[in-house]
Order: C-alpha cells, then sequence, then structure tokens
C-alpha cells in the first residue's frame, strides 16, 4: 500500500507510541487539559496555531503527531499549526535553529520517518507551498545532521 493510499494514524500511533505527556509544560488557559495528543482536534490547534512552536522539547515531541494527523484528516483544508511548523522546519533549511535541532534530537528514527511520510502527503494540496515543504525536508536530512529514514526496515 502506498503513502498515498492508507491512513496516516497507525502509522503515527505506531512511531509515537512511547511518547507521554510531559508532566510539566506551559500552556494556555484554554487549552485543554489533560488531553492525549490523539484526543485534540482542529479546532483546538485552530486556536492556538503557533502553540508548538512555543513548547518545551519534551511537549513538542508530545503534540507533534497531532498537528500532523489532524491536518491529514482535514486535507486539502489548511491547518495553521501545521503551516507555521513547516515554516519553522523551512527556515531551518536556511539557517539551522538550535530551537529544531533540540526538539529533532529528541525523535526517534521511526518519529522522523513518519514526518517525512505527512510532508509527502501534504505536498499533494495546495494549501501547502511546495517550496516550504521541500525545504522542511531538507532541514530534516541536513541541517539536524539527522536523515529521517535512518534505522528503519524496508
Amino acid at each position: 500500500m502506498s503513502i498515498w493510499t492508507r491512513a496516516l494514524l497507525p502509522e503515527v500511533e505506531q512511531a509515537f507510541k512511547k511518547r507521554r505527556l510531559p508532566a510539566e509544560w506551559s500552556a494556555p488557559d484554554d487549552w485543554p487539559r489533560g488531553l492525549s495528543w490523539q484526543a485534540l482536534t482542529e479546532l483546538a490547534w485552530h486556536g492556538h496555531p503557533a502553540l508548538l512552536a512555543d513548547m518545551a522539547p519534551e511537549a513538542f515531541c508530545y503534540f507533534l503527531p497531532s498537528v500532523m494527523v489532524v491536518s491529514d484528516l482535514i486535507a486539502p483544508r489548511r491547518l495553521e499549526a501545521a503551516a507555521q511548523l513547516i515554516d519553522i522546519l523551512a527556515a531551518s533549511a536556511i539557517e539551522p535553529q538550535d530551537f529544531l535541532v533540540q526538539r529533532f534530537r529528541l525523535l526517534t528514527p521511526e518519529e522522523r520517518a513518519t514526518i517525512s511520510v505527512w510532508l509527502a502527503r501534504l505536498s499533494r494540496h495546495s494549501s501547502y507551498r511546495p517550496d516550504k515543504i521541500l525545504e522542511a525536508f531538507q532541514t530534516m536530512i541536513w541541517s539536524t545532521g539527522l536523515s529521517p529514514f535512518k534505522g528503519l526496515k524496508s
């Protein structure tokens, strides 16, 4: 089955299954507390499109799959939190950002590979800029020094 026809959720759940909600992290007062990343919806991210970028590394790694799954589920509509994440990744292709390196070093090879699949799926939708998605791929592979495919079985 190709990445174009299979659902992203099972792949993301498998890759991020060991992630646990960090004990302490700051969030806006109107953020839904105590919900797993799987329970967050488009509405939660709609009200907080930049929140992922403001999270501490452990919280970023925990909530990242939610942005990927929600944006995939609502495609071709644009999820602003996903677009902002892509912009952050794209900016790091030009000049590596410590912010992103700190977070990506906490991701497993399987989690990084899932991000690559997510980017490939979003590239089919005109609501996301293809040049930004390409730069986001470059960030994952070159700027962080981490291969998103390292350690994966074929």
